[in-house]
């Protein structure tokens, strides 16, 4: 299997001579394409790409795969905000935004930081509170 630009779906080619990169374009983050260790962070960044898709129906940076890697690296995402009619939650754009830093530092230091985060925003917009004695087991 190939992708759009010829190259073997989850083989990329990582930064500092590093050779092959393992991942999908569309999710691999800035400092993997860089040639560096996968972290705990790295799966955020692609936790928050495949929640900006979920929002979005679109994922940041589209195309060949130099233009998509070159998205992680150098270009600012479009805000969700501007893709979903009616807007999105400021929360959640944040959460999303922060998930999707270019620098592993700026974003959630771990997931359960991500999880308190996103349940945050999900009570804000009424989401969170669960159903009382209402609902029937199946």
């Amino acid at each position: 299997m190939t992708t759009s630009a010829g190259t073997p779906a989850g083989s990329l080619t990582g930064g500092r001579g590093s050779g092959p990169l393992s991942g999908t374009p569309h999710y691999v983050s800035p400092e993997r394409i860089r040639g560096d260790a996968a972290t705990p962070s790295s799966d955020l960044y692609a936790l928050g790409i495949l929640f900006y898709e979920l929002l979005t129906g679109h994922v940041p940076w589209d195309g060949a795969v130099s233009t998509i890697l070159s998205g992680h690296l150098d270009q600012a995402p479009t805000p969700p905000s501007q893709l979903v009619p009616g807007g999105l939650d400021p929360a959640l754009e944040t959460l999303i935004l922060r998930a999707i830093a270019k620098a592993p530092r700026d974003r959630h230091k771990d997931m359960a930081a991500f999880i308190y985060e996103l349940r945050t925003a999900m009570d804000m917009m009424g989401f969170g509170q669960r159903r009382r004695g209402g609902g029937k087991r199946v």
